[in-house]
């Protein structure tokens, strides 16, 4: 993202001057700003383009079988194939040399294959589906196994590998529904290379028609979409920063009895959610989990999640907890998430606790939890955007202001799919923790049944969702009345009564 901000940023300068629009990488006719820059630059840096010529890339011509084969094959590396495929109509084409190979690698590894007839049409246009279906079978034909696979009725039977699966499928069968795709037939040799692009940010809104779920898979494929499409096969799903994290010095987290835990960095996800990256060395004779404890971004109540990705026999990626052997180095992240529903837009603290726990598998490939390994002093980690000065106070409307409880209404509105949305924060400046609960929430004079808590440590602040109970196909309601009490952190027991404070739903 940085090299598309740079080439924005020296755009707007040239606009300024009356120029034209910067191009990206070495071809004048790809402008910076085309949702396709980035993936062009990235083609010709890799060797996967030349371009059309040493200055256009042509973004709008579209793909036919040759290219098609030839992009796939430089980006494979330029393999060797161990057979040599013979068609007649490439056999009689003089000019053969620079897609020849590829045309046997792609077919030997099951990519495509010819037309019939002993031909295999290199100069026939492809389509988006044919695009699709070649980097889809490029990369083993992932759907196809997950959409095959049974698993146990008794979903109290499930291991973790069967619950990811069962989860695909559902998702797959959504997209075969009314609300899916209106192009995309059952059965048809692109259906899962489309939903597999798709569901890997390949297929996005730029070739997405999401008012009319429409995919054109019929559609000729342009230059540029084809090198997206490789491009986001390569990277990734990727999405903006969802809060500045600036920088943050390596610390050592945690060092005991040959086990040291260092946080190296901070960075964001493909999701684009901040996250901690950490190292684990793990010196001692046993095997340890790391999890975190007690965790506060900003001074807000926060989840941070240890993780480390793993990559499962069909290629999806699952988050494993953070377990290491004897003797293994492994690292792993700790993710920060629910950032935006607090309204951080930048990391300047966090503070957190690592608890390092001996655990054993189980049968089933489990772990479970045998004894606690130590636990890590309180982590006050503060990035390069720390400043004292700034406040923490959150952006909202302030409902109630007494012995050191502060409540704000961070959002109250009709959502148009979950129905009335109402989220708090409160802030505690009473030097005691404060436990909150609903004792009773009306909409428009209605009482409702609600899921809600709120634990406030001294000097902190939490932000919490109101879950509205209702049975009610479509719930709306124009203001709602909100009455609360305050609980003995210990006991639950009810302090005080809070409110009732009235509130308007847009």
């Amino acid at each position: 993202m940085k090299l598309r901000k740079t080439l924005a940023l020296l755009l707007a300068a040239l606009l300024l001057l009356g120029s034209t629009a910067l191009a990206a990488g070495p071809f004048t006719d790809v402008a910076s700003d085309a949702y396709y820059a980035e993936a062009v630059a990235w083609a010709a840096e890799n060797g996967i383009t030349t371009g059309k010529t040493a200055t256009t890339f042509e973004p709008n011509a579209t793909v036919n079988r040759a290219q098609a084969v030839t992009f796939l094959w430089r980006m494979a590396g330029k393999p060797e194939p161990t057979k040599t495929e013979t068609f007649t109509d490439v056999e009689a084409d003089a000019n053969n040399a620079w897609y020849k190979t590829a045309v046997a690698w792609a077919v030997e590894q099951g990519i495509t294959n010819g037309t019939g007839g002993g031909k295999f049409s290199p100069f026939k246009t492809c389509s988006r589906a044919m695009i699709l279906a070649m980097l889809y079978r490029m990369n083993e034909s992932p759907l196809d196994g997950i959409m095959s696979a049974v698993i146990p009725e008794d979903s109290e039977q499930w291991t973790l590998e069967d619950m990811g699966t069962a989860m695909m499928q559902a998702m797959i069968e959504g997209l075969r529904g009314p609300d899916g795709f209106t192009d995309v037939k059952q059965g048809m040799y692109y259906e899962y290379p489309v939903y597999w692009a798709m569901l890997y940010g390949m297929l996005d809104e730029n070739q997405i028609d999401m008012e009319k779920m429409a995919v054109r898979p019929d559609a000729p494929c342009p230059r540029a979409e084809m090198v997206y499409f490789l491009y986001r096969n390569t990277v990734g799903p990727t999405a903006d920063p969802k809060a500045e994290v600036g920088t943050l010095a390596e610390t050592v987290a945690f060092d005991k009895d040959g086990v040291k835990i260092t946080i190296t960095g901070i960075g964001n996800d493909d999701s684009g959610d901040p996250r901690l990256s950490a190292t684990l060395v793990n010196g001692s004779k046993k095997t340890l989990m790391v999890e975190t404890s007690e965790s506060f971004v900003n001074t807000y109540a926060a989840t941070l999640q240890a993780y480390d990705p793993k990559e499962d026999d069909d290629g999806f990626v699952f988050y494993a907890n953070p377990v290491a052997a004897p003797g293994e180095t492994l690292n792993f992240y700790i993710g920060l998430n629910g950032l935006e529903d607090m309204g951080i837009d930048a990391v300047r603290e966090i503070e957190t606790q690592l608890v390092v726990n001996e655990v054993k598998q189980d049968s089933e490939g489990y772990y479970d939890t045998v004894a606690t390994f130590g636990e890590s002093k309180t982590l006050l980690l503060r990035t390069s955007l720390y400043d004292a000065s700034v406040s923490y106070e959150p952006e909202g409307t302030p409902v109630y202001d007494k012995d050191g409880l502060k409540l704000y209404i961070l959002k109250a509105e009709n959502d148009e799919y979950m129905g009335p949305q109402i989220r708090l924060c409160g802030t505690n400046s009473s030097g005691k923790t404060i436990m909150l609960d609903i004792k009773e929430l009306k909409l428009d004079g209605k009482v409702y049944e609600t899921f809600f808590v709120m634990e406030i440590p001294a000097g902190k602040r939490c932000v919490s969702e109101i879950y509205i109970d209702s049975d009610e196909d479509l719930l709306t309601a124009k203001e709602a009345s909100l009455t609360l009490e305050t609980q003995d952190p210990e006991t639950w027991e009810p302090i005080a009564a809070l409110g009732p404070i009235t509130i308007a739903l847009s």
